[in-house]
């Protein structure tokens, strides 16, 4: 019991943490979830930075005619 007592209090901000890191990779490759899991698995902070060198989606153009 001690244990989670310990983790949880770190747990519920680095997920949230987490989720700005993947609201901010919607618009690449690898999407929300992508970012998500690379931020879990390796850290928040680092997966922003990462963020930065990652490509943007294309955008599709809509020929009208």
């Amino acid at each position: 019991m001690l244990m989670i007592e310990l983790i949880f209090p770190y747990l519920i901000p680095y997920l949230l943490l987490a989720a700005i890191a993947g609201l901010f990779g919607i618009r690449t490759r690898i999407g929300f979830w992508g970012v998500f899991i690379l931020s879990i698995l390796v850290s928040p902070i680092i997966s922003l930075i990462v963020l930065f060198f990652l490509k943007e989606k294309p955008r599709s153009v809509e020929k009208i005619s």
